[in-house]
């Protein structure tokens, strides 16, 4: 039985597998070939999508930094405090959430 020569160099093929035609070194040699001729045949298409995902990614860092400041923003201090308005709603007979709702509409007043 004869081993199978290299399409390439023409050395033999060492535990050659069925339909092999390169010997490992060459393999490796054409694989990189291969994928550097891809690349150059795709290079628009992979830069427009890189720039596209680092277009996102800033958007997506600036959507957080907004939150972020929207979150930490100083708030109004509220009107009344809680003790007040428990008082109020205890003297009106009605419950808390209640009473801070018709304080909010205006339609009790704390005096």
């Amino acid at each position: 039985m004869s081993t199978p020569k290299c399409e390439m160099c023409g050395r033999d093929i060492p535990n050659a597998k069925n339909r092999q035609k390169f010997c490992p070194d060459c393999v490796k040699k054409r694989q990189a070939a291969q994928s550097h001729k891809s690349y150059l045949k795709h290079r628009e298409h992979y830069l427009e999508r890189s720039l596209a995902q680092a277009e996102r990614r800033k958007q997506e860092t600036l959507e957080e930094r907004m939150l972020e400041e929207l979150l930490l923003a100083k708030r109004p201090e509220p009107k009344y405090s809680i003790t007040q308005v428990v008082e109020k709603a205890k003297g009106l007979g009605i419950s808390y959430g209640w009473c801070s709702y018709l304080l909010s509409v205006g339609k009790v007043c704390m005096e």
